[in-house]
């Protein structure tokens, strides 16, 4: 059976403040708004939550992130987000041809956002991702699972 879609495109525009946040994963769109997974750094701690992003304005929805947790996980101090050894991550970097990887990987600005420190954990990491469902925006944050109204946060 041959089925069609048809997609109405949106425009959306991003102040450049918005522009800079830390995301932590690929966002989704939804009723014309933007839900994201956004690292902050608060003092000295490293927090992870859930933002909203008005699609056609541009602006967040909330003065700050929703469901906000700890997430040391995304500190470049730790190692990593692959739950394999350190031997064994080096091993397979090598195995691809990276036992030393490329400026042009860009490993510095992931460890600093995502906590990743090798060509193999930057494959591996899949982030928080929030998902859409009947009303809610759904994400799991380190041990947690987060859900939140989409409406109003």
């Amino acid at each position: 059976m041959n089925r069609s879609c048809r997609l109405r495109a949106l425009t959306f525009n991003f102040t450049p403040r918005e522009k800079v946040q830390a995301a932590t994963s690929a966002p989704v769109v939804s009723g014309g708004n933007l839900y994201e997974t956004r690292k902050q750094q608060a003092g000295k701690d490293t927090n992870e939550g859930l933002a909203r992003v008005d699609g056609r304005k541009g602006e967040a929805q909330d003065k700050g992130l929703l469901a906000a947790g700890n997430a040391d996980y995304l500190e470049s101090r730790n190692g990593g987000v692959v739950a394999v050894s350190a031997a064994q991550v080096s091993a397979m970097d090598a195995s691809v041809g990276f036992s030393a990887a490329p400026p042009s990987a860009q490993l510095k600005s992931a460890a600093q956002n995502r906590g990743v420190n090798t060509v193999v954990d930057a494959w591996a990491y899949q982030g928080s991702r929030a998902a859409l469902s009947k009303g809610q925006v759904l994400n799991a944050q380190g041990g947690k699972i987060n859900s939140v109204r989409a409406a109003d946060g």
